[in-house]
């Protein structure tokens, strides 16, 4: 299963990405700032001149939209594609993520954490496992040394928190 239809609404995209070709395992889940509208970016995604993409794109309300396969290869960190997963949130940098953009990422990074044992921990390095950002990648993911900016990185750990409630629809917290 490659497209999550218990975290995302399909919206596949036709251009800038590679059939195949995902590391396993994962190294986790990246965070980054669209610099613009949910709406721009699939737009964007979709023109084959951009070269770029990403698995996901999460507006401000609304569900998580997924652009292309997790077993496929998205053209978000460079050098870091072929380990990563990448969300792209809406808005600019500067941002804090919304109540529902937390909850549609703390969702996804709880669907990684089931089916594809991510950890939930954060990353700080490329080298590391769990819950990253564009930045840490420096120059050989791009250079983007502000997305998707300090607010969102800051709340990281209120993903993490709410993904480890994160379960299956067939598996049910209980108390």
């Amino acid at each position: 299963m490659t497209w999550l239809p218990t975290v995302a609404v399909s919206r596949p995209i036709a251009h800038n990405f590679i059939h195949g070709g995902m590391h396993k395992p994962l190294h986790g889940l990246v965070l980054h700032i669209q610099q613009g509208t949910e709406r721009g970016t699939f737009r964007w995604f979709n023109n084959p001149r951009s070269k770029v993409s990403a698995h996901f794109g999460n507006p401000k309300t609304g569900s998580l939209e997924q652009f292309v396969r997790i077993d496929d290869v998205a053209f978000a960190e460079a050098r870091g594609n072929r380990d990563w997963i990448s969300v792209e949130n809406e808005g600019v940098a500067g941002d804090a993520l919304t109540n529902s953009q937390v909850n549609n990422v703390a969702a996804l990074l709880g669907w990684l954490r089931w089916y594809r044992s991510v950890p939930l921990r954060l990353a700080n390095t490329p080298a590391e496992f769990g819950l990253g950002f564009h930045a840490m990648g420096g120059r050989p993911w791009g250079g983007h040394t502000g997305c998707p900016g300090a607010r969102i990185v800051e709340q990281r750990m209120l993903i993490l928190e709410r993904a480890g409630f994160w379960r299956p629809p067939s598996r049910p917290v209980s108390c």
